[in-house]
């Protein structure tokens, strides 16, 4: 499992080892770096379907839980059909 919150970004760990990942995404209703954030995500997910990623599982922790639909969607948009499993 992997945890993404606005401000400690270097606590990531970016290498994949398996097929899957479990992403937990805390956003800070509505904090400046979230879509940026969803956007970075995006564009990892492509690359690690790109090397063998199967299944990606996001899930979403926010403060402002009406946000929660709209970052999910931000992050459906970012995957193109890869063949990749995703469930939000």
């Amino acid at each position: 499992m992997i945890t993404d919150t606005a401000g400690r970004r270097d606590a990531l760990h970016m290498c994949l080892s398996t097929s899957a990942a479990f992403i937990r995404f805390v956003g800070y209703a509505p904090h400046p770096s979230d879509r940026r954030r969803i956007a970075d995500w995006g564009d990892r997910a492509v690359r690690w379907a790109d090397s063998g990623l199967e299944e990606l599982y996001f899930f979403i922790h926010q403060s402002e839980e009406r946000l929660i639909l709209d970052l999910a969607g931000e992050m459906e948009k970012q995957l193109p059909d890869r063949g990749l499993r995703a469930s939000f």
